[in-house]
């Protein structure tokens, strides 16, 4: 019976260290891909890939980008691995300026995205669209953002800057600083509650002038 018991203890260890083996290798199978394309990356480390830090939310993902951004200076660009998927994060303008205008077909789809029925405003953005939706949501926008308008409304956002500012510096020096007195953006908190909040209606009646 002892001996029945260990062939059983054995082979389940075996099937288990045969697991993890294949895992290991399947996780680690593209941390080659960077270094074989005699690109500089972020160094991996199995199941975690480059954003180990991220992962085990010791930081957020801005962080991490500033701080190997920091570090990869004189580079145009570096790779990195999420979790076992190459990525590439680029740092030369020129690069990111063909990536988002000049070459923008070739990159359609998003690494972070948003499903509908979960989020139905950033599913609907840019920045949470994928693909066709996204081709089609852009060539709808692009008119509005062309160097004349943005111009027009360049004055909107110095305004919207300054008067955020002031209400920043007057609430900091009262020492009176609550962050439902500047959210969103300077809205006092009450006027959510409101049918026409102060704040819809002058951002209407900037919108207009645009």
């Amino acid at each position: 019976m002892a001996v029945i018991f260990d062939s059983l203890a054995l082979d389940a260890i075996s099937v288990l260290l045969a697991f993890f083996a294949i895992l290991y290798f399947y996780v680690t199978r593209n941390f080659n891909y960077w270094k074989k394309r005699g690109v500089y990356y972020i160094p991996p480390t199995p199941f975690f890939g480059s954003i180990s830090s991220i992962l085990l939310l010791r930081e957020s993902i801005g962080c991490w980008v500033a701080r190997n951004y920091k570090k990869t200076i004189g580079k145009k660009f570096f790779g990195a691995y999420f979790v076992d998927k190459p990525a590439i994060v680029v740092r030369d303008l020129e690069l990111v300026k063909n990536v988002l205008v000049k070459d923008a077909h070739a990159f359609l789809d998003r690494v972070f995205t948003a499903k509908e029925d979960l989020d139905p405003l950033i599913s609907k953005n840019l920045f949470g669209l994928n693909g066709k939706k996204w081709r089609h949501l852009r060539v709808k926008l692009s008119p509005t953002f062309t160097s004349g308008k943005m111009k027009k409304m360049f004055y909107i956002l110095e305004a919207c800057g300054k008067e955020l500012a002031s209400c920043l510096e007057r609430n900091a020096s009262s020492g009176k600083f609550h962050y439902y007195e500047v959210f969103p953006f300077g809205c006092y908190f009450e006027d959510q509650k409101q049918s026409s909040p102060t704040f819809c209606q002058w951002a209407v009646e900037h919108v207009k002038l645009c």
